[in-house]
């Protein structure tokens, strides 16, 4: 077995701390290099998702702060401090983010898992009472144990097995989702449905819609619960999928509803998102369900007509909400019966594989979060483990 180390961050590699455009010069931003901030970083995602880049301009003015590809960045100010990703390219961080490039003893997927491990007791460490902060000397020497090289490759092998699995799953569903989301749109909204050369427009409240279609409220089509009083305290390690406001982020005990529906997140930044809810499942506090009085014609339906945010209307301005009666009343067109089913039948199987690949991805996030702390700590040998065994019993 390996022998482990001590070692200070910053004998792992060169620390390179970020930064911004100045914005005197907004050409600057472009498409050449990619911006990464803290709000592009997810906990639990290995990459970032950048929303900006930089310009050709901005990689000569910014030219000492780009880090290269698999270059681990922890973001070390502000109310995040503590995310952590390995990024996937050539990129340059804010100033918010401290970046460390690997040196070639280091293995930069055993850091990346490493400093995800050690996120939380490196946080306690900031100072600053309204903004936290870890400086770049307090990072750099910030002390953690370390393997040999092989041993830092093995595990990070091992780990990154994992989340190339799920990132690839995520992909999928994504991909399936689309192609459930195209149908919709071409049936529902450009209403090129089969058959419809054959039914004339006719005028309506919400614009022109197919004869025999009719507009209505969801509350005439799906009924309408708030969340309960719940919170994320009650979340247990394993039960019943559980939906906040931020989406499905947790497990209950017991379980409100089995079946499909949809979850709206009905205060605060994310309000007006909604998330698909299958199975046996329970919405917690600021949320709202909205569960379809036909269930076998509807379901799916449901959940693409209330998918675009713009169109709750949101009551509030420092904390943004949804009232459920302001949800019950929003207008909607609504097409014949025979239209649903036929909907429901075409997407129904996509919608069931894309439900099949997040099942097996909760299975490999559940695997990967029991493994990682032990790993990493050395609480396991990981020339020890079958990889091929394991995942197979994380995805069966």
């Amino acid at each position: 077995m390996s022998e482990w180390r001590d070692k200070a961050i910053g004998d792992l590699g060169t620390v390179v701390t970020g930064s911004t455009p100045p914005s005197r010069h907004p050409d600057w931003f472009g498409n050449e290099v990619p911006f990464v901030t803290p709000s592009d970083m997810n906990e639990g995602d290995r990459r970032p998702s950048p929303g900006r880049c930089l310009s050709r301009l901005g990689r000569v003015g910014l030219r000492t702060r780009i880090v290269p590809a698999n270059a681990v960045a922890f973001v070390c100010i502000g109310a995040t401090i503590g995310k952590v990703c390995l990024l996937p390219t050539e990129s340059v961080t804010n100033q918010q983010i401290n970046t460390i490039v690997p040196n070639s003893d280091t293995d930069s997927r055993f850091l990346y898992y490493l400093l995800r491990y050690a996120a939380q007791g490196i946080a306690q460490g900031a100072s600053g009472a309204a903004t936290p902060i870890i400086n770049k000397s307090v990072f750099a020497s910030v002390v953690v144990r370390v393997p040999d090289l092989a041993t830092q490759i093995g595990i990070g092998q091992v780990l990154g097995s994992f989340d190339d699995l799920i990132e690839n799953n995520r992909r999928r569903v994504e991909v399936l989702e689309e192609m459930a989301r195209a149908i919709y749109h071409e049936w529902f909204v450009k209403f090129r449905y089969p058959g419809h050369s054959d039914v004339p427009l006719i005028d309506s409240s919400l614009g022109p819609i197919p004869e025999g279609w009719m507009t209505s409220r969801l509350g005439e089509v799906a009924t309408f619960k708030g969340g309960s009083t719940t919170t994320k305290s009650a979340y247990v390690d394993d039960g019943y999928r559980a939906f906040s406001a931020a989406g499905q982020d947790g497990y209950l005990p017991t379980f409100e509803v089995e079946g499909d529906g949809v979850v709206l997140s009905a205060v605060g930044a994310r309000c007006g998102r909604t998330f698909w809810a299958s199975g046996r499942w329970s919405s917690i506090a600021n949320t709202i369900k909205i569960l379809p009085k036909d269930a076998s014609g509807m379901a799916i339906w449901l959940y693409f007509a209330t998918a675009n945010p713009a169109i709750w209307p949101k009551r509030g301005s420092a904390q943004p909400f949804v009232s459920i009666n302001d949800a019950r009343n929003v207008p909607v067109v609504v097409a014949k019966k025979s239209s649903h089913e036929l909907f429901e039948s075409v997407v129904r199987p996509i919608f069931d594989q894309a439900h099949a690949l997040r099942t097996m991805t909760v299975g490999l996030i559940d695997m990967r979060d029991v493994l990682l702390p032990r790993l990493v700590t050395g609480q396991i040998d990981v020339s020890t483990l079958n990889l091929d065994a394991l995942l197979e019993g994380a995805t069966a």
